[in-house]
């Protein structure tokens, strides 16, 4: 049977390992919490380009701004055209007009930002 003695010795044998492990798994959950911060900047980071990046791909025709924005048309055959949405009061309801004012009544499938020149 083991000694009261033996037993104290062990424990104090034992603390100091303890606080160690203890002061190890706080660091740990620090570290965890910074990490879990680090990784929510980065992800929010990430969609932010994202977004960036799917403004600059080709979208359908239908959510096109029609509020007079330039904006890169393509047709079905990949052919592209710089346009804007005009609307003329005496014309009706609006079409795409551009600066070579030439016949733009024609099938867009997509269109997209244009991009920034740096």
């Amino acid at each position: 049977m083991p000694q009261l003695g033996d037993m104290k010795n062990k424990v104090e044998l034992a603390a100091p390992q303890l606080q160690g492990l203890a002061k190890s798994l706080k660091e740990l959950q620090r570290n965890d919490m910074d990490n879990i911060y680090e990784y929510e900047v980065m992800a929010e980071r990430m969609e932010q380009l994202e977004a960036e990046l799917n403004k600059l791909k080709w979208q359908p025709i239908n959510t096109a701004p029609k509020d007079g924005t330039k904006i890169l048309l393509m047709d079905e055959d990949g052919d592209v055209r710089s346009a804007w949405w005009y609307v003329c009061p005496k014309d009706g309801p609006g079409n795409w007009e551009n600066l070579t004012h030439e016949d733009m009544d024609i099938d867009w499938k997509r269109w997209m930002p244009i991009p920034p020149i740096d």
